[in-house]
């Protein structure tokens, strides 16, 4: 397995979808507050299926691979019933960002660790709403993974194309949020789910980070 991949574009990716109030603290910031707390998310690609497959079949362009994204359930908290990627706080047990990641899929979406290639770490964000800072885990999951949503912590998911998340597609929507205040951001729609801020700021910098990559996926199960 090998992935290339330019440097990371962090901080210019994320302000493509942040939400108007958020530019300027998020333009200057250098680090989290002291205090926030660590989090981490699994932002998992599928491999998309091809009726007319390329004539080298370990070389597959990321972009028409997909992205999973679920709604979480409605609970009493600043992120209830939103469109995200699985994931959930740090745990002191765990060893690192990505043990964190994939215990929480595993818990979220019952996702076996067998089943995923671990790329690294992607940009780090600051969630100022909830004080969390978000370490989001870029992974690949092989054909066949099975995807069973644990109905206390998960409404519905979806698998969604990535070439789906440019950022000059989206649109700014005035949204009210969990706290009653009306935001003013751009947004991607897809079907019923509405996907902005932290998600849609990952999802930019993932989506600029595929544009020239490509994978070998020769470890992939056909």
């Amino acid at each position: 397995m090998d992935i290339s991949l330019p440097n990371l574009p962090g901080k210019s990716a994320h302000l493509r979808m942040a939400p108007e109030h958020r530019i300027s603290s998020l333009s200057v910031e250098s680090a989290p507050p002291e205090g926030a707390v660590e989090s981490a998310v699994l932002v998992i690609m599928f491999p998309q299926k091809r009726d007319n497959p390329p004539k080298d079949p370990h070389n597959l362009p990321l972009m028409d691979w997909e992205v999973l994204l679920i709604e979480r359930s409605k609970y009493n908290g600043v992120h209830s019933g939103e469109i995200a990627f699985p994931g959930g706080k740090r745990e002191e047990w765990d060893k690192d960002f990505i043990d964190t990641a994939c215990r929480e899929a595993s818990e979220e979406m019952a996702i076996k660790n067998k089943d995923l290639i671990i790329f690294g770490l992607l940009s780090r964000l600051y969630v100022p709403p909830s004080n969390h800072t978000i370490y989001p885990v870029l992974a690949c999951a092989c054909w066949g993974t099975e995807l069973i949503p644990r109905e206390l912590e998960v409404i519905s998911y979806k698998k969604i194309p990535i070439r789906f998340f440019n950022p000059e597609s989206a649109q700014t929507y005035t949204i009210e949020t969990n706290r009653g205040e009306s935001v003013r951001t751009p947004a991607f729609i897809y079907e019923d789910y509405m996907i902005w801020g932290a998600t849609a700021m990952i999802l930019a910098e993932l989506y600029q980070v595929v544009l020239e990559a490509r994978l070998i996926t020769s470890f992939i199960k056909p």
